[in-house]
């Protein structure tokens, strides 16, 4: 029996987690840019193995977003300090988001606070959005949506690239 393409998606997936020795997600974000790549190669029957390795060795030198992994939060006390808990280690700050002097801290503050410790959350959601987005598209994409449909997948590759990707 046939792989179906996402049966042959999960192939690449778990050979990539095997190569770069990552999580599953990690292998996702990795893989995303390259999904034209793996559907063409669905198609054209190439071994999930192959494609593997295609896009490993086109993906090592990004492999690595460059931020401070999460989860982040906001101090209890300070309401707007960001900062990851280091196991171990204590409290390692990401940002403060309030007046340059520090002498008042406003709602805007606290909320620019809030909205900051989700980017690693929401950007592996959004992550994971793109990637069930753009498989169902490519299947069943012929629909009255299509325009909406490839301009919200973009719009996604796009905030996914600017969160990941040095300017």
């Amino acid at each position: 029996m046939e792989k179906t393409f996402e049966q042959y998606y999960e192939e690449v997936i778990s050979t990539l987690e095997e190569v770069l020795e990552c999580t599953t997600s990690d292998a996702q974000g990795i893989a995303m840019p390259y999904e034209d790549i793996i559907h063409n190669a669905y198609q054209a029957k190439r071994p999930a193995q192959e494609i593997a390795e295609t896009i490993d060795s086109r993906s090592r030198p990004k492999q690595e977003t460059g931020h401070t992994p999460g989860p982040w939060k906001v101090n209890k006390k300070v309401k707007t300090s960001i900062e990851q808990e280091k196991a171990g280690q204590g409290m390692n700050i990401i940002c403060e988001c309030q007046d340059p002097d520090g002498e008042r801290t406003t709602e805007e503050d606290k909320a620019n606070a809030r909205l900051i410790a989700a980017a690693p959350d929401m950007l592996e959601a959004l992550k994971e959005l793109y990637k069930q987005c753009n498989m169902v598209h490519k299947h069943w994409g012929e629909g009255s949506n299509q325009k909406e449909a490839d301009a919200a997948i973009e719009a996604g590759k796009k905030a996914i690239a600017k969160a990941t990707q040095a300017n």
